[in-house]
């Protein structure tokens, strides 16, 4: 399954929008920012693609980038719809 890495410019913001994914039952986990990201923590969310809208609707503008990795995890590229 390829999944989503949903980048935030600080901890605080990964945090809420976080818990916001997961009071609106969007299954969410951590994964480590693609050096590219320059994502605040160094922490990005993984959400499947599917619930990108909820996610964008949710969160709005504290989604710095998205990018698309494979079912391993690897070769993060930018999200390109």
């Amino acid at each position: 399954m390829i999944g989503l890495l949903l980048a935030f410019r600080s901890s605080g913001e990964l945090a809420a929008g976080e818990r916001k994914l997961l009071d609106a039952g969007v299954d969410v986990r951590t994964a480590p920012s693609p050096d590219s990201a320059d994502s605040g923590g160094g922490i990005c969310l993984v959400i499947d693609p599917a619930d990108l809208g909820k996610a964008k609707l949710l969160l709005g503008n504290s989604i710095r980038a998205v990018y698309r990795i494979d079912e391993n995890g690897k070769d993060p590229a930018p999200w390109v719809p």
